[in-house]
């Protein structure tokens, strides 16, 4: 008797709902300087949890008109990263090689303040950042902003938990980043996770 909740808990673990979901928000590229905003913008996501995420059917969106449905499969396996990009094309978007998905021009990544928020396939809202170009948040040219700590424990909607990527961490064309990788503020002793 005692093996059988056991069991079932061992199986929803597997197919978690997608509302179950712990996808956040680890970094942005708001503001490329090697390329266009129109090309080199792009946002980073993690997923804490211990079961892979399809993206399929999700949305990306801010407050106020930008909207952009996911469509096709983008698994995101267990502890481990995405990258979603304004153009995939690492030939012109600033060299970032680990585009999992290509959202286009549907969103625009504010320079000043703006948000992204991502909902599920049933409109559940997962995640969100709401940014406000400098005041409490980094307000980088040429670097992205991300987030520093464990991205499972700390608030990733507080600009104070949120830092410029530091010029010595570059990808592609020159840009400061960390695209599809850990950031360099996340603590060192959990810097095993997986990166896709």
């Amino acid at each position: 008797m005692s093996k059988l909740p056991v069991l079932v808990v061992a199986v929803w673990l597997l197919i978690a709902p997608a509302s179950s979901a712990e996808i956040i928000i680890t970094e942005m590229m708001q503001n490329p300087a090697a390329v266009g905003d129109s090309d080199g913008e792009w946002f980073e996501i993690y997923n804490s949890d211990g079961s892979a995420v399809d993206l399929d059917g999700w949305t990306i969106r801010d407050d106020d008109s930008d909207s952009h449905t996911i469509t096709g499969s983008v698994v995101v396996p267990a502890v481990s990263y995405a990258v979603l990009c304004r153009n995939s094309n690492p030939a012109v978007n600033g060299g970032v090689p680990t585009c999992a998905y290509q959202y286009g021009s549907s969103i625009a990544l504010a320079n000043g303040a703006d948000e992204i928020v991502l909902l599920d396939g049933s409109m559940t809202e997962i995640d969100r950042v709401e940014y406000d170009g400098g005041p409490s948040f980094p307000d980088p040219n040429g670097a992205s902003m991300e987030l520093i700590g464990d991205p499972s424990t700390v608030d990733n909607n507080a600009g104070i938990n949120w830092g410029e990527t530091p010029g010595t961490t570059t990808f592609g064309d020159g840009d400061a980043g960390s695209p599809g990788a850990q950031n360099p503020g996340f603590p060192v002793e959990l810097q095993s996770f997986s990166v896709e």
